[in-house]
């Protein structure tokens, strides 16, 4: 490192690109020790971008229009590195050149219009229709014409002080430019800030150095912000619920800091999570967020350093508009990711019991989009294909109209299969005559398939499944009784109090400990360890357990309960001590903050001297905004405490009637009989 006395920096000629290349250097020198001693010398290039003035630029997107020049003198040994501003950096740069850095923004990020002299209005609206905007950005276009679509878009090109002289010159009333290029110029400027998403990378610079010359790019390391930076996954959701994510996808979900999720998802899929959970995506045009902002607000948390995942219904590379996000993260050069999912013409064919092949029947898969309308292709009649199509419910007669023009006969079998793989999961199959006659309305989202192979009238494995909405913390005891979505309606919280404290500090008092759940087991001993005892410290302490599941619980932490009830609930507990004869006895029951009273004041009743401080809380478990869930849908019914019933009519509103609820214990039972009294009430 040492042995490096002076290096030649490449950039372009213009002053700006100079101030770009100086600013460089001294954040080198401030962040590298070994920058001592070693002189730097600036070499300036005209880039093709800087000669020619006349192409547009949105024709030269993504190309070394302003690097090819700087590329070459770095390739020939004419300079050591180059400093650019990081959004002129071509999309796929030479084989042999390496970024050695790309940095923190190094001052103001956004974009403003600059306004002529005659200007004086301090907000967009105030100016008037007609006005001529210079701009050769494609983005730039779209946003100013998103917002004034009065107004005339003209490139324009040049430096920065090429372009304020044309505006300034009449050839423009206003034009668009980086704020950050004014503020690093010092230029004043009567400018209006434009409330858009800016380029990713703007206000940022990047190095570039030879791949083979190590010991520079290890130097220029020290001013690289993409070590500071996080990642991006994304994910297919899956047309199902969370027992179709695949496994690397639960992985992820459950390690992120962010979720930005389309609205088609399965709610099981994000309830629970601890991570922030922000809705976007759109449906037939309507956009919660717009590709631009979601993947701005993306953006900003990657370059913050958090883990983000981007999970879009189905499969993420299946008309799911990926390649308009992909283009933008492209640009960004953040590090990303792609986990595929099941599409929902799999997740159909499966849950429908529909083949897709058949060496008898159907020989190929065609797979179209139908919205709109004008986009949907439509093949020409063939025997042996099998037709799918996607966004259809809205379209659907047209759709059977133009394939009755291609040829396809009225009476082709069709099947359409909304929610397919849930729960809700709905069948309509016929012939394609019976489509264009109907007015019937199709559940969204849905897939429409056309074929000869259909089957007409069966009924599939997943029809006779039995429907589980288990809404405790663990779903497990129930897969073996049918299909499970678990919906967890509490969260359980750890609480540090003057109570709990006590209760650990008067431990050695107590001759009896009671656990009403395994919960109560964990936060209980979690607790101890972090006081620096374990299981010994209860050596000479009765251990009771409110039924099997709490007792698996105590083996964890090589505990045996010494009793069991013969009813696993608070009664059950209860007519034991009465059986049993407690009176006197000194008992710590570890509870939750909703925990009914029921078993403490039965066993204070009985004689005994209680302390039931709550070491947990069940607070409301987080649910994704704006995906529905319609619990009309399910057989079955599990709640696994007085809590979970709490939360879910906060939830839901109400228990649907007619449904086969099931509850461990009396306490759960009688909570579910009063939110089912009072919902009829009501």
């Amino acid at each position: 490192m040492n042995a490096i006395k002076r290096l030649k920096l490449g950039t372009r000629e213009s002053k700006l690109a100079v101030l770009q290349a100086q600013e460089w250097i001294q954040l080198f020198k401030k962040n590298t020790k070994a920058a001592h001693g070693i002189i730097f010398e600036i070499v300036t290039y005209k880039t093709s971008g800087d000669i020619d003035k006349t192409t547009p630029l949105a024709d030269m997107e993504n190309s070394d229009f302003f690097t090819d020049s700087l590329d070459k003198a770095l390739l020939l040994g004419e300079v050591d590195l180059v400093v650019h501003s990081a959004k002129d950096l071509p999309q796929n740069i030479n084989a042999d050149i390496e970024i050695a850095a790309i940095t923190r923004p190094g001052g103001r990020q956004g974009d403003v219009l600059v306004l002529s002299k005659e200007y004086k209005a301090s907000l967009i609206d105030e100016l008037p229709s007609g006005m001529i905007i210079g701009t050769s950005s494609i983005r730039r276009k779209k946003q100013i014409s998103s917002i004034r679509p009065d107004w005339i878009l003209r490139d324009i090109r040049g430096n920065i002080e090429e372009r304020l002289a044309a505006l300034h010159d009449g050839y423009y009333d206003a034009i668009v430019m980086a704020d950050i290029a004014l503020y690093r110029l010092k230029l004043k400027e009567h400018c209006i800030p434009l409330d858009f998403p800016h380029h990713p990378l703007q206000a940022r610079l990047a190095v570039t150095c030879r791949k083979s010359n190590k010991e520079i790019i290890e130097l220029c390391s020290s001013t690289d912000d993409r070590k500071n930076w996080g990642e991006l996954i994304i994910a297919g959701a899956g047309a199902g619920t969370k027992d179709l994510l695949p496994v690397i996808t639960l992985r992820e979900l459950e390690r992120c800091d962010s979720v930005f999720y389309d609205q088609l998802i399965s709610p099981d899929i994000l309830t629970g999570l601890e991570a922030e959970l922000i809705p976007c995506g759109r449906r037939k045009g309507k956009e919660i967020l717009s590709t631009d902002i979601m993947a701005d607000k993306i953006l900003k948390r990657v370059f913050s350093g958090k883990k983000v995942v981007r999970l879009k219904g189905g499969d993420p590379m299946l008309f799911s508009r990926i390649a308009d996000e992909l283009d933008i993260l492209r640009e960004a050069r953040i590090s990303y990711k792609i986990i595929p999912g099941i599409s929902a013409y799999q997740a159909a064919s499966a849950f429908a019991e529909l083949p897709l092949t058949s060496r008898y029947s159907s020989a190929g898969l065609f797979i179209s989009t139908a919205y709109p309308i004008d986009r949907a292709i439509i093949p020409n009649y063939n025997s042996r294909l099998l037709l799918v199509y996607y966004m259809v419910t809205d379209v659907y007669k047209s759709i059977a109209i133009r394939l009755l023009e291609q040829g396809w006969p009225s009476s082709t079998p069709f099947l359409f299969v909304s929610n397919a793989g849930r729960v809700g999961q709905k069948l309509w199959q016929g012939k394609l005559q019976e489509l264009i006659s109907s007015d019937r309305k199709v559940l969204q989202p849905a897939v429409l398939f056309v074929g000869q192979s259909l089957l007409d009238g069966y009924k599939s494995w997943w029809d006779k499944e039995k429907k589980i909405l288990v809404t405790g913390t663990d779903p497990d005891k129930w897969r073996d009784t049918g299909t499970v979505v678990h919906i967890p309606c509490i969260n359980l919280k750890k609480i540090e109090s003057s109570e709990v404290n006590k209760a650990y500090e008067k431990l050695k008092s107590y001759d009896t400990i009671i656990f009403t759940s395994k919960h109560a087991v964990c936060f209980f001993m979690e607790g101890l360890l972090e006081r620096g005892k374990d299981s010994r410290a209860l050596y000479d302490k009765k251990i009771i357990a409110i039924g099997k599941v709490t007792e698996k619980e105590l083996l964890k932490y090589a505990l045996l309960s010494d009793f069991i009830p013969d009813k696993d609930s608070a009664e059950g507990l209860l007519l034991m001590a009465k059986t049993k004869k407690w009176k006197g006895k000194n008992i710590l029951i570890p509870s939750s903050t909703l925990s009914y009273p029921t078993l403490r004041d039965g066993l204070l009743n009985l004689g005994n001297i209680v302390d039931a401080p709550a070491f947990y809380d069940n607070v409301k478990s987080p649910y994704p905004e704006g995906l529905l869930l319609n619990v009309e849908d399910f057989d079955m019914l599990v709640f696994t405490s007085p809590s979970c019933v709490y939360r879910f009519i906060e939830r839901f509103k109400a228990i649907p009637p007619g449904k086969d609820i099931l509850t461990p214990g009396e306490t759960t039972r009688r909570a579910v009989q009063d939110a089912t009294a009072k919902t009829i009430q009501d």
